[in-house]
């Protein structure tokens, strides 16, 4: 396994980059988890998780380094002082060039799996986000649009 790369540490919060394929944190024992690599690779006891992306999802993970900072960086978040951003390749191009999109989610935690639903019901949850349109361009795939998201509501597998 190769270094995971820190962008930020100062000695209560590391900010790294979290590659494709790797868990945010350990489903089984199989597989090695972001929270233990940076343990390990940092020798710290304690690497708290303050938020998640999905194992195929690459991008910037912030993560603690005591019970204390993972309490006041996980009150931040629920509190909306964060904001979550992304860039996405997508398949097509949108209707428009940037709007809101707003859907009612029920999370399968047995399938690991969301589903857009047309009503409110038990275990259903709104999305919100908001997109812009970066560009587009023909592949040997088809039309692709890189997309700007920005997440309103952080429901799991949303984007």
């Amino acid at each position: 396994m190769e270094e995971i790369k820190i962008i930020y540490s100062d000695g209560s919060v590391v900010v790294c980059i979290k590659p494709a394929g790797i868990p945010c944190e350990t489903a089984n024992e199989k597989v090695k988890s972001l929270t233990k690599i940076l343990s390990e690779q940092l020798g710290a006891p304690y690497v708290g998780m303050v938020h998640r992306l999905d194992q195929v999802t690459a991008g910037l993970m912030v993560y603690s380094l005591s019970e204390k900072a993972t309490g006041r960086l996980s009150e931040y978040i629920a509190g909306g002082q964060t904001e979550k951003e992304y860039l996405a390749v997508v398949h097509g191009v949108p209707e428009s060039p940037e709007g809101e999109m707003r859907d009612l989610l029920y999370r399968d935690s047995k399938k690991n799996k969301s589903f857009v639903v047309d009503r409110k019901r038990g275990g259903v949850k709104e999305a919100i986000l908001e997109y812009k349109l970066l560009g587009s361009a023909e592949s040997k795939y088809g039309t692709l649009s890189l997309v700007r998201i920005k997440l309103h509501t952080g429901r799991t597998h949303q984007i």
